[in-house]
């Protein structure tokens, strides 16, 4: 396995805006510990990815979606506005009609397909309701509002 990264803070900064030299030394260690986690998780990735069987950039979408909301971008893809109040805390997001709330540092199941295609999840039962799981950090602690 190279030591090559998987993703760049240009790559990252792209679907956003420009990043700051602070937002891109943060990015570059986000970055990293993304793919480190990765490769405890999935240890067949690199090979995967060395032998062709895996698109790089596929790998950058993973980490740009895992880092961008980390660094303070969109607190989850869809999200078209978002709001934090300090005084009495107050919350809001509004999301596209195609919002997908994730959680930073969760796997959203697009990224285990790509990761782990042999790791596929069957198909809900019908009349099951959807696992609330992404929804149950939809507002992560946002240290600043408590300062």
């Amino acid at each position: 396995m190279s030591d090559e990264s998987w993703a760049t803070p240009e790559q990252i900064a792209a679907p956003w805006r420009p990043l700051t030299v602070a937002e891109r030394t943060r990015a570059e260690a986000l970055i990293a510990s993304v793919q480190r986690d990765i490769i405890r998780r999935w240890p067949s990735v690199p090979d995967r990815l060395e032998r062709g069987k895996l698109a790089k950039q596929d790998l950058v979408d993973v980490v740009t979606y895992m880092v961008l909301p980390i660094l303070g971008g969109p607190p989850f893809p869809g999200a078209r506005s978002w709001q934090v109040t300090s005084g009495s805390e107050s919350r809001s997001v509004t999301l596209d009609a195609a919002g997908n709330p994730r959680n930073p540092w969760d796997y959203a199941s697009w990224m285990i397909d790509i990761l782990d295609p042999d790791a596929r999840a069957q198909a809900a039962p019908i009349g099951s309701f959807p696992d609330a799981q992404p929804f149950d950090r939809l507002f992560p602690v946002w240290p600043e509002a408590y300062r």
